[in-house]
């Protein structure tokens, strides 16, 4: 009895992907029958592997995307019960709410759908740490405490920052004192 619930757990989770993008009805039909998933671009989301979207439109992408967008904003709305003071809102929202978007942001590529996500996500975290009017622009969050800022790690620039290191190895060759080796 074991056995078979974990055989039924593990193909409930189990996605059958196109790679060409194409419905094929005997694969879909095939997953059906044996109570799989299938993925391709008719999809309305992404496929999560490893926590990362795979994804073949940019409608799955922002269905992705909203998505954490609002386990952020569910997550925020918790912190904001602590009623912590602006510099410990800012720790938080480096070490917890940030933290959580770093690891899409280092796969997901720039785009429409992407910047405009990270602004909402920005509008997001800026509400978490003021909650008065008028508000503080977010170039000045991002300054360091002893400019007056909060020293919030600006989301555009860390992405930036992130897909820089895919860029390194093609621009010039590895040397032993690079930060990032193979």
């Amino acid at each position: 009895m074991a056995e078979h619930l974990m055989r039924k757990s593990i193909f409930s989770k189990t996605v059958l992907v196109s790679l060409s993008d194409v419905s094929h009805s005997a694969w879909v039909t095939l997953a059906d029958s044996a109570g799989l998933q299938w993925h391709d671009a008719h999809s309305r989301g992404a496929v999560r592997y490893l926590g990362y979207p795979l994804y073949r439109t940019e409608s799955q992408l922002q269905d992705y995307l909203d998505g954490v967008l609002v386990k952020v904003q569910r997550h925020s709305n918790l912190l904001k019960q602590r009623n912590l003071s602006i510099r410990g809102a800012g720790l938080v929202a480096n070490s917890l709410l940030l933290s959580k978007v770093y690891h899409v942001l280092r796969v997901v590529p720039g785009g429409g759908a992407t910047e405009s996500w990270v602004m909402a996500l920005k509008k997001v975290v800026r509400d978490y740490l003021v909650s008065f009017r008028p508000g503080v622009a977010w170039s000045t969050l991002c300054l360091p405490r002893k400019f007056g800022g909060v020293g919030l790690v600006d989301i555009a620039d860390q992405s930036l920052a992130l897909h820089l290191v895919y860029l390194q190895p093609l621009l010039h060759p590895l040397s032993s004192s690079d930060f990032v080796s193979s």
